[in-house]
């Protein structure tokens, strides 16, 4: 099975985060397009969907969303989403999901944005 999911990071509600996205229960691999962006590296934040409530999810709330970091070649190489000035670009996210269960993510811009991006992840079984 596979989805793409299309969500947006909506400048005049908040510059830097993006709108939630759940990850499907049948997920094993997923892939982020990241268009071309003002300025910054990109994160990834995660919400349980245990803790999730209507008002936790909308984009410009900040609380209850914990950083997602993945170690990519070993323990002491953590990585961000995407370094700063690698957009436009595809990012292979499966290494930050796995594990994770079921729940929500967004993607945070270290730097504001000054217009609406359109992003897409690609998931995938």
């Amino acid at each position: 099975m596979k989805t793409t999911v299309r969500f947006r990071l909506i400048h005049t509600v908040d510059t830097t985060e993006s709108e939630a996205v759940q990850i499907p229960d049948w997920c094993r691999a997923a892939a982020l397009f990241i268009p071309d962006i003002a300025a910054g590296a990109v994160t990834m934040k995660f919400m349980h969907k245990d803790d999730a409530t209507a008002a936790l999810l909308l984009a410009s709330n900040n609380t209850g969303w914990n950083v997602v970091e993945a170690a990519i070649d070993s323990v002491d190489a953590l990585t961000e989403v995407m370094a700063n000035g690698d957009d436009p670009t595809w990012v292979n996210i499966t290494p930050f999901i796995q594990g994770l269960g079921d729940g929500f993510i967004r993607f945070t811009c270290a730097g504001a944005q000054g217009a609406t991006i359109d992003f897409k992840i690609v998931f995938s079984d």
